[in-house]
């Protein structure tokens, strides 16, 4: 298959398993994103990133934030399950927050994270929530539910972000101004 080199990235790949690894490819184009380009195994692409600071720091004193908006999403299941591959989550708190626009934009959480589903908090929260199906999770930006769930508390955490550059600026924004040091803030910024 011929993809446009500009169009496709591969967020992160996630830790190997027997040799092998897996990654989430986002294809997007200008304007209309109702026809997706198809391609199989061995199909040549050029990919591009991640070139972010968000990959698991192993020797934090700190519980962990993970923010994922949109395919922001592979890098930090990742870092959720190299933390419990590291013995962190036996230890520590992680608190992963999912953004989405709406219902269908969600995921099976215990088939994306699979073995570490069960030792972490996981908070869906959508911003544009349809009528039906009826939503009764969180509504607003991750930036604004965070702040509201943690307050001055966030900086006594790690913080790891992955998404659209808005995102990780309103995020950045955020922490900041309830006193996080930048240098507990990792992420990767997807366009």
């Amino acid at each position: 298959a011929l993809l446009d080199a500009a169009a496709v990235h591969i967020d992160e790949l996630a830790p190997p398993e027997a040799g092998s690894a897996s990654c989430a490819v986002d294809t997007q184009r200008a304007g209309d994103d109702s026809e997706q380009d198809e391609f199989g195994w061995f199909d040549m692409l050029d990919v591009d990133g991640p070139y972010g600071t968000a990959y698991l720091r192993p020797d934090t004193p700190r519980d962990i934030i993970l923010m994922a908006g949109g395919s922001g999403l592979s890098p930090m299941v990742s870092i959720a399950k190299a933390a419990r591959e590291f013995g962190l989550l036996a230890k520590k708190k992680l608190h992963f927050y999912y953004g989405a626009r709406e219902q269908s934009d969600l995921f099976d959480v215990k088939s994306v994270l699979q073995d570490c589903a069960n030792d972490l908090t996981f908070f869906p929260v959508l911003s544009q929530p349809l009528a039906a199906p009826v939503w009764v999770g969180e509504v607003g930006f991750l930036h604004d539910i965070v702040a509201r769930d943690f307050c001055e508390n966030l900086a006594q955490h790690d913080i790891y972000f992955a998404g659209p550059p808005v995102m990780a600026r309103a995020i950045q924004k955020m922490a900041h101004e309830l006193g996080t040091p930048m240098d507990q803030l990792y992420f990767d910024e997807f366009y």
